[in-house]
């Protein structure tokens, strides 16, 4: 299941995001692609046994602005719109 969201302001810590797709892919291999801006905060959750392959290109890199941040769905406020508080992850190591 992929469920994506178009950012909104970030303010007081917390990110507006609207809902943009809630889509169940598969059972056969299924490509998913999102652009820079619409749909590109995601969702991923698995139904049954899965494997998920991500290529980001141009590759993250916070200097420039592109960095990764991990959300956690804070709070609905109704007719798609959604609250997200920024997370740090433990023992977790991107390149």
């Amino acid at each position: 299941r992929v469920r994506s969201f178009t950012p909104g302001p970030f303010q007081h810590g917390v990110r507006d995001a609207t809902l943009d797709s809630d889509e169940i892919l598969g059972p056969g291999p299924e490509v998913y692609s999102l652009g820079p801006h619409e749909g590109n905060i995601h969702e991923l959750q698995a139904l049954e046994d899965s494997a998920f392959f991500d290529i980001l290109t141009p590759p993250y890199d916070p200097e420039t602005g592109r960095d990764c941040t991990y959300y956690h769905l804070a709070a609905g406020r109704g007719n798609g719109s959604f609250v997200l508080m920024p997370v740090e992850l433990r023992d977790s190591y991107m390149d």
